[in-house]
Order: C-alpha cells, then sequence, then structure tokens
C-alpha cells in the first residue's frame, strides 16, 4: 500500500484517539493497549512516520524492556529517514531505558550518550532530562550511587526551566533511589514524598504507585514493618488496577522481603511465587534474580534445603546473564587479544592486508566481501549488487554466507520499481533498516521480494569509486528485526572503503589488461603497416628509379634538343660561308678557265674568301667552346675522393686567378670566409662553381668600366653543415628572370658566344657531386646573393 496524500497524523480523528489514550496510560494501561495495538496497525499500513512515531512512544510507556525494543528502533529508523531530530532524540532515550532495563548497561549507556547529542542539537531538552536520569539509573546499577545523585541533580536543574512536573516527579524518584542507597534515608524520603504528592496532583496512578514501592522499600530498610506494609499494600493495589508490572513485580518482592522479616516466612514464599510471574511479564531481570536470593532465604528458614540451593543457582545464573550483558566476558577478550578468537576489528585488519581482496576477479572479490559480511555481523548471509544500464538496474552478483558458500542471487532491481532507494543509496549514504518492512526505503522492496526471501533487516553499503555508487554491499538479517548497533554500522560501513578500494584496484586491473590487449591488437596493426609500407616503399622505390630514369632520359633529351639547337647556330654559319665560299670558287674557276678574270674579280674573291674563312673560324670556336663545355658537364670525376681542406685557402687561388685579368681590376673581391672552418669535400668542384660565380658577375652584374664590390664569407648553419654566401653589389636580376637562372642554355646574352650552361653546372654540382643546396636573393640595382649550403664532410660519389 503507498502512503496517503494526507496522512492519517495530521488528521482530527488522530489527535483524538492520541488524547484518549494518554488520559487512560497511567490508570487504564490494558483500555489503552487496546487503542494503541489500533493506531499502530492504521499508522503502520499508511507508512506514516510520524504516527507510527507517536504510537511507538506511547506504546513505550506500557511495555518495557526486550519487548520494546523492535518498536522503538524501528519508530528511530523512521526518524533517522524523515530527519525527525526531536523524535529521534526521544526515542534514542526510550532505546536505552528498554536496554537499561534488560541489564545491557553497555548499550544502554552508548544509546543516551548519542541521545544526549541529539537532545542537544534538536533543543529536546525533555529527552536530555531523561538520558541523564538514565545515565544516573546505569551508575546506580554499577554501584556508583553518588555519580548516581549528581546526574539526578543534574536532571532536576534542567527540569526547573522546562516547567514538566511529571520528569520532575521522575527525576525525584531516580534521587531518592540513591540517596536510599548511600543510607541518606531522610533525603531519600523526601524527594519520594515530593514524587509522591506530583504524581497525585497529576492524577498519575502508576507513579504514585511507583512512590508508594519506594517509601515502602526504606521503611523495610529501617525495620518499621508496619509503615512498609501500609505503603506496599497501597502501592499493590494501584499498581494492579493500572497494570504497572514492573511496579507490581517490585512491591510484591518488597512485600515477601517484609513479611518474612516480620516471620511470616510461608506468606513470604507465596508473595514470592506471585512475583516471579509477574516480573517475567515485566521483562524486570533484576527483580526475579532479587525474588531468587529471597525465595532461597525463605526456603532455607523453612528448613527446605534443596529448593533453597535450586533457588539459589537460579539466581546466581540470572546475576551471570546480567553481568555478560552489562560487560564483555574476560576469558572471550583475552582469547581475541591472543588471536585464538578473531573479533570483527580484526577480521577487517586482516582483509585489508591481503592481497587477494585486490587481485581476484569481481565474482571471488565481491564472494569475500559477502564472506566477511557475514563473519563481522553474525549473518547467514549477504549479497553484492553491481549498478547496470546507468544506475537503472540493480544486479544482484553474489550472495554468500559465513564460510564462502554461493547462494542464490537475485532477484535483480529496476529503478522504476524503487526509485527512492536508488536515489538514496547514488547519495552514498548507507540505509540502516531495523525492519525492513517499516522502512521509508526498503518497504516496497520488501512487498516485492523481501519478505518472500525471508529478510526482515538490512544494512545497505553503498561502494564509491569516483564520487559515484558503483555497487552495493547488502547486509541481510533474516526471520525477525534486527536493531543494529553503532558498532556494527561502523563495521559495515568499513567493509565498504574495503569494497571501494578492492574494486578501484580490480578497475585498474581491468584498464591495465585493456590497455595490453589494445596494444597487443595495435602492435599487430603496427607489423601488418610495417609490411605494407615496406611494400609500398619497394613499389615507390621502383616507381621512383622508373621516374628518375625518365627524368633522365626526358632531361637529356632535353639537354640534347637544347644542344643541338645552339650547336646548330654555329654550324650553320660555318655552311652558309663554306658554300658561299665553293660558289665563288666555281665561279672564279669558271672564269679562268674562259680567261677572263679581271684583277678586280680576284681581288673581290681574295676578300670574300678572307671574310668566309673567319665566318667559319669563329664558327667553329664558337662550337669547340659548346662542345667543350657539355663534356665538362658530362665529366663526373668518379675517380676523385672527398679531401680535408679550409675553404678560405682553397679558394683565395681562385680570387687571385681571376684579379689578374684587367677587366677584375677594377672589382674588389674581399675573401672573408672564417680561416678557421674546415671542411672534407671536392676540391675541383669548389673551384669550379667559385669562379663560375665570378664569371657571371664580371660578364653580367657590371658594365664596362664600372666598379664593383664581390664578397665571399661564410657561417655555420648546424653541426653538420656551413653556408658559403657569394654577394655582388652589381645589376641584380630582375624576379620573373630568376627561376630560370638554373636551367640549362639560358643566357641573357644569347649570340655572344655563350652557351647557358655555367649556372645549369653549379646547381648540378651542388646537388650532385657535393650533396648541398643553392638559393638566389636578387632585387634590381641590389646585387645578386647566392647561399651555397655545404655538408661540412661530403659523402662519396663514386
Amino acid at each position: 500500500m503507498f502512503p496517503l496524500t494526507q496522512p492519517f497524523s495530521s488528521t482530527v480523528q488522530f489527535a483524538q484517539m492520541v488524547a484518549q489514550i494518554e488520559s487512560l496510560l497511567h490508570n487504564e494501561r490494558a483500555q489503552a493497549q487496546t487503542l494503541l495495538d489500533q493506531l499502530l496497525s492504521q499508522t503502520r499500513a499508511e507508512h506514516d512516520a510520524v504516527g507510527v512515531i507517536t504510537a511507538i512512544e506511547l506504546q513505550s510507556q506500557i511495555t518495557y524492556g526486550d519487548a520494546s525494543l523492535d518498536l522503538q528502533y524501528e519508530g528511530l529508523q523512521m526518524a533517522q529517514t524523515h530527519r525527525l531530530f526531536a523524535a529521534e532524540a526521544r526515542l534514542l532515550n526510550l532505546i536505552g531505558r528498554a536496554l537499561y532495563a534488560s541489564a545491557r548497561y553497555q548499550e544502554a549507556m552508548q544509546i543516551w550518550a548519542r541521545c544526549l547529542e541529539a537532545a542537544e542539537l534538536s533543543q529536546q531538552y525533555i529527552a536530555w532530562v531523561k538520558a541523564k536520569m538514565g545515565l544516573g539509573q546505569i551508575y546506580d546499577a554499577l554501584g556508583d550511587h553518588q555519580s548516581a545523585v549528581q546526574m539526578h541533580q543534574e536532571a532536576i536543574a534542567r527540569c526547573g526551566s522546562l516547567e514538566d512536573d511529571w520528569l520532575l516527579l521522575q527525576a525525584h524518584i531516580n534521587l531518592g533511589v540513591n540517596l536510599f542507597k548511600l543510607r541518606r534515608h531522610d533525603e531519600a524520603l523526601a524527594a519520594y514524598n515530593f514524587a509522591l504528592d506530583t504524581a497525585r496532583t497529576l492524577k498519575h496512578a502508576d507513579d504514585e504507585a511507583e512512590a508508594l514501592m519506594r517509601i515502602g522499600e526504606l521503611y523495610v530498610a529501617k525495620q518499621s514493618f508496619s509503615l512498609a506494609m501500609a505503603s506496599l499494600d497501597a502501592a499493590r493495589v494501584i499498581a494492579e488496577r493500572t497494570g504497572y508490572r514492573w511496579a507490581l513485580a517490585q512491591t510484591i518482592l518488597l512485600r515477601a522481603e517484609c513479611l518474612l522479616r516480620m516471620g511470616r516466612p510461608k506468606e513470604a514464599l507465596q508473595q514470592s511465587h506471585q512475583g516471579l510471574d509477574i516480573a517475567k511479564q515485566a521483562g524486570a531481570l533484576h527483580v526475579r534474580m532479587k525474588l531468587h536470593y529471597l525465595l532461597s532465604e525463605i526456603c532455607e528458614t523453612l528448613e527446605d534445603f534443596a529448593t533453597a540451593l535450586q533457588m539459589q543457582r537460579q539466581a546466581q545464573r540470572l546475576e551471570q546473564q546480567i553481568q555478560q550483558a552489562s560487560q564483555r566476558d574476560p576469558l572471550q577478550q583475552v582469547a581475541q587479544i591472543a588471536g585464538l578468537q578473531p573479533n570483527a576489528e580484526q577480521t577487517l585488519l586482516n582483509l585489508a592486508s591481503s592481497c587477494s581482496l585486490e587481485q581476484g576477479s569481481l565474482p571471488s572479490i565481491s564472494l569475500t566481501l559477502c564472506q566477511t559480511a557475514c563473519q563481522i555481523l553474525q549473518l547467514a548471509q549477504a549479497s553484492f549488487w553491481q549498478w547496470a544500464d546507468d544506475g537503472k538496474r540493480l544486479i544482484c552478483l553474489m550472495r554468500g554466507n559465513a564460510v564462502g558458500e554461493r547462494l542464490s542471487t537475485g532477484p535483480d532491481l529496476q529503478r522504476e520499481q524503487l526509485p527512492e532507494l536508488f536515489t538514496y543509496l547514488q547519495t552514498g549514504e548507507m540505509v540502516v533498516a531495523h525492519s525492513a518492512t517499516q522502512h521509508l526505503y526498503t518497504w516496497r522492496w520488501s512487498e516485492l521480494t523481501l519478505q518472500a526471501q525471508n529478510i526482515h533487516a538490512l544494512i545497505l553499503v553503498p561502494v564509491r569509486l569516483n564520487d559515484q555508487t558503483i555497487a552495493v554491499l547488502a547486509c541481510e538479517h533474516l526471520a525477525k528485526q534486527r536493531n543494529w548497533q553503532r558498532a556494527e554500522l561502523q563495521h559495515a560501513n568499513q567493509l565498504g572503503l574495503l569494497a571501494s578500494r578492492a574494486l578501484a584496484q580490480h578497475q585498474q586491473q581491468f584498464y591495465q589488461q585493456e590497455i595490453a590487449a589494445l596494444n597487443t591488437k595495435l602492435q599487430g596493426q603496427n607489423d601488418e603497416l610495417e609490411l605494407r609500407v615496406a611494400e609500398r616503399t619497394q613499389a615507390l622505390q621502383d616507381a621512383s628509379q622508373k621516374l628518375v630514369h625518365a627524368e633522365k632520359l626526358a632531361a637529356l633529351g632535353f639537354l640534347v634538343a637544347g644542344f643541338a639547337h645552339k650547336l646548330n647556330t654555329p654550324l650553320g654559319s660555318i655552311l652558309t660561308a663554306a658554300s658561299t665560299f665553293s660558289e665563288h670558287s666555281l665561279e672564279l674557276g669558271h672564269n679562268l678557265a674562259a680567261g677572263s678574270v679581271k684583277k678586280s674579280q680576284l681581288e673581290q674573291y681574295i676578300q670574300d674568301s678572307l671574310h668566309s674563312a673567319a665566318i667559319i673560324q669563329r664558327n667553329a670556336h664558337r662550337a669547340s667552346e659548346m662542345i667543350r663545355d657539355l663534356r665538362q658537364l658530362a665529366d663526373d670525376d668518379s675517380s676523385a675522393l672527398p679531401e680535408r681542406c679550409q675553404l678560405k685557402t682553397l679558394i683565395e687561388p681562385i680570387i687571385e686567378r681571376w684579379q689578374t685579368s684587367d677587366t677584375l681590376r677594377r672589382i674588389q673581391i674581399s675573401n672573408l670566409i672564417d680561416p678557421q672552418l674546415e671542411i672534407s669535400s671536392y676540391r675541383a668542384a669548389i673551384e669550379q662553381i667559385i669562379g663560375q660565380l665570378l664569371e657571371n658577375s664580371l660578364r653580367h652584374a657590371f658594365g664596362p668600366g664600372q666598379h664593383g664590390q664581390i664578397t665571399l664569407r661564410s657561417q655555420i648553419n648546424t653541426p653538420d653543415q656551413v653556408q658559403l654566401v657569394y654577394q655582388d653589389n652589381g645589376k641584380g636580376i630582375a624576379h620573373e628572370l630568376q627561376p630560370k637562372i638554373f636551367e640549362p642554355f639560358y643566357t641573357t646574352q644569347f649570340g655572344q658566344g655563350h652557351s647557358g650552361l655555367g649556372m645549369y653546372q653549379v646547381y648540378s654540382l651542388i646537388h650532385g657531386k657535393l650533396g648541398g643546396d643553392i638559393s638566389l636573393r636578387s632585387e634590381i640595382g641590389q646585387g645578386v646573393e647566392i647561399t651555397l649550403t655545404l655538408p661540412i664532410r661530403a659523402s662519396f660519389a663514386g
């Protein structure tokens, strides 16, 4: 059933029902109990947190000890999940009282300490006073009555500002109890009388019964038996009428003791047996123990020694039970210290230092976590759930028990089934369900599957990684409600932290395996790629060789065509001159045969012949020069080896040879090359290049009679390269002509006896034999700068 839009606790009917129950609590407990059962049933069915908590608080005024604990923890989980801090403080106080009534002093002290904190934070000072009184009662039970008096006096001091007469009444009763045990009887009697008067003013019959019982106890101690019996008889009547079983059991105990001291052992025996039944119903362990000791004394007085011994043993067993509940067994402590009986802390420490949690697979990790949860929390089973589908589903990956056995898993959960639970778990907060059927986040799950699986209590521990919930560890308690203690919650939280560390390590290993697999795959792809690259490279080299061969053929064709074109000019001139000379000679021969040769004709013939001879001689010389340049271009001197030389010293003789020319005497050549610069290269090639550059400057850069400047300098480009910079300040070269400078047969002085192969030869030597590079930069009127980049150690070009 889903909660109603308007909870029952907000209705007038609810308020009227609560008021009716409160009016019956102190006088008609049986009738109040009937109404409380109805109220609790209705508010539970509607999951009305405020209504359930109110009913539980009222119920706690009737039921004591373990019988009320489950209800109180149920209310506590509702108060905590709904953030009802004042109710949380009140319920902690009630739980402390129930634990105290069951003689579980250590747990009660922890709960009341938490109650004091919660009460201060929520300004619930009534709960604070009750917790103080509870701590006083524990000091009383442990025999420290002076500390108990101090606690109750602090409670009374705070009561003054609360204007709560009933609370003040309770504080005075508790104060009187400890003053009585300190034998401060007059002060104790004053405290009891104050409580009695207040109870009668408030018309609280149950509190009146307790005050009368305490006064009777004091008179028994003072051996004023008649006064004691009067108070105790009045207390018994009221306690029976109101159903206040604890006060009734205590009253009967005191009446039996009073009767024994008055010499009426048989009546005392009858009273004691009645008291045992009532004390058992009330869950009053201390009263039962005292009654058994009293019965032993009564039976001994009646000379029933066998029964006396039996009662003595039963009393001792109850006393031992109380002591075990209030403190740890010394033998158990020794066994845990010696490691013979590992406790939760040792189990968690062993798990934290174990490598198995971090090196196992996800199923083995989850089984180890389930097994450990069962061991440290004394569970029958635990389960491990993994988020899936971007938080839309929880998959039950593993369920195991304390001995590491795998149990049946599932069923899986969908967000649409339990949206509140999924949202809360993703915040990283634990879900502590003492009663899964009544918890805000688990009651729907309980209706779906938990009840069928016999799971009644849960701790859900989110496992976090990078501020996100990636899994959930479920600590599952079977068959009945379980009231989880603070130490158990701390242990569960610590196990969750270990789970986070283990999953982080597992995820890292998974990523490492993925990376390794990807690397293997990538290596295979690299090998395949390298094979393909090698095949493509070989194919490219083959194609490149074919291309180079084709380019060589094309270059050769271009060179041959260009050379043929260039050579055709002087050969044509020679042929024309020879033809003319031949014609003139034939004509002269005919005239000579005819005897008609004149002197003028002979003189003309001689003049024409000399002219033709000059043409033939000049063009033959041009053709010879062209053939010489071509042969020089083709001559690679492959047998020569690189030589180590100083670049400045190598170039100096070339400059001197050119400066002997009359033309270059007006041109100043500056050799600024570093004298320490040494290279290993081909001397002849460098000499030919520098000579060609100087010749080009002479022919093209400077006009007739013009003065100029030529500079050579060096600079280290890299550890393996040197740059030789050649500059002149001549005419310069137009931008549109610069791309053609290194082409074969290109010249700006065509027909003037120049082949146009000089700069092409320079380019070929630089890029070929010397293994370097050449670049040109020029502006009209600003001269030329040619940069030769040469390796410091030229490779063998053979």
